[in-house]
């Protein structure tokens, strides 16, 4: 019975600490990352820019902002999925908060990458990158 217990609370320990490190590691750091000037001044290519800002919209929370303003001018074809996601939730949202500035960044985002314009309304994105 000891041994039994002590395996599942190892297993528990394990399944904790494997959690926080996931955290840390995808949600945690990049966030941090994309407030660090230092980083920002080292130039990082557009690839390395995108692939952090994909990684923060890639959750629900984190800054979304500032990950959006980077795919303007580093955003690609591998953005779409992540932008539309964005234009979802924030669609989705209490309509008496107003508009946030980050769902004009998501749509111009989606605009200078598509290059075509369906407005603001996701239902419009998805049908018009459909039909194209």
């Amino acid at each position: 019975m000891k041994k039994k217990i002590w395996i599942i609370t190892t297993v528990s320990f394990v399944i904790i600490i494997a959690s926080i490190m996931f955290f840390y590691v995808n949600v945690f750091i990049p966030n941090r990352k994309i407030m660090d000037t230092e980083w920002f001044k080292s130039k990082p290519s557009h690839k390395e820019q995108r692939e952090l800002a994909h990684k923060i919209l890639s959750f629900p929370f984190g800054n979304h902002h500032d990950a959006l303003l980077i795919l303007i001018d580093s955003g690609n074809k591998e953005s779409i999925p992540y932008l539309l996601s964005v234009l979802k939730k924030i669609e989705n949202r209490n309509k008496e908060d107003g508009v946030v500035c980050t769902y004009a960044h998501c749509v111009e985002a989606l605009k200078k990458i598509t290059g075509k314009d369906f407005k603001y309304e996701y239902k419009d994105w998805v049908k018009g990158l459909k039909e194209k």
